[in-house]
């Protein structure tokens, strides 16, 4: 089957089957916004954020909105974007791990498990999963040595139960989107960029042989 073509705006929200998608940006608080229109209430997050500077000021300027990126106050809003979601997947640079670790810390985050994992199958990488202090919840699984176009089925799988509701504040290409759908999960995602969305959503669409349809239209500024 031809995936969908869908052609997304900043601000658009799309539903795909039980899948919600918006196009926002979380360094301007969107992700409370989005979520709220829905009462979304995510179990899970497993992301994978721009790693460091350089990189989220290339997706800034991509998706048409340039200026140079504090990569500080980047992750610190990154933090603020997981809505207190008890149980969070990060996939990052080693580079950056420090930076990672004071902004989720900040935000009542404790580091509960981390493995070294593969980027596109060449670069080293590593998968941290964080806990709210206030809960003891179990990190199941070992997903040392597996390469990032496998660790979200892989960590899904053995963190989720049915029902649950999973969450990406940067969705990019909808890699998550995809796992998730595979385990009847339902996914809540927000991405910057049109243009990956837009690619998100179709990859969804394909995959699921659901109808994209735009739901609603937020007012965001750029």
């Amino acid at each position: 089957m031809t995936a969908q073509t869908v052609a997304v705006d900043y601000g658009d929200i799309w539903q795909v089957g039980k899948h919600f998608l918006c196009c926002g940006d979380i360094e301007q608080n969107h992700a409370e916004r989005f979520l709220a229109t829905g009462r979304f209430r995510p179990d899970i997050v497993y992301t994978d954020p721009p790693w460091g500077a350089a990189l989220a000021t290339g997706f800034r300027t991509k998706a048409g909105l340039s200026r140079q990126v504090d990569y500080a106050a980047f992750l610190a809003a990154f933090a603020d974007s997981l809505q207190a979601v008890p149980i969070v997947f990060v996939e990052m640079g080693a580079k950056w791990e420090g930076q990672l670790h004071e902004a989720l810390n900040h935000n009542q985050y404790k580091l509960a498990r981390r493995w070294e994992i593969t980027y596109y199958r060449t670069r080293r990488a590593i998968l941290l999963a964080y806990t709210k202090y206030q809960f003891s919840i179990p990190i199941l699984g070992d997903f040392t040595g597996l390469d990032d176009a496998d660790t979200p089925l892989a960590v899904l799988q053995k963190n989720t139960s049915t029902n649950q509701v999973v969450f990406d504040p940067c969705t990019g290409k909808g890699l998550t989107a995809l796992a998730a759908d595979k385990l009847h999960l339902q996914f809540i995602g927000m991405e910057l960029s049109p243009t990956r969305l837009a690619v998100g959503i179709e990859r969804l669409c394909k995959q699921g042989n659901y109808t994209a349809q735009k739901i609603q239209s937020l007012a965001f500024k750029k």
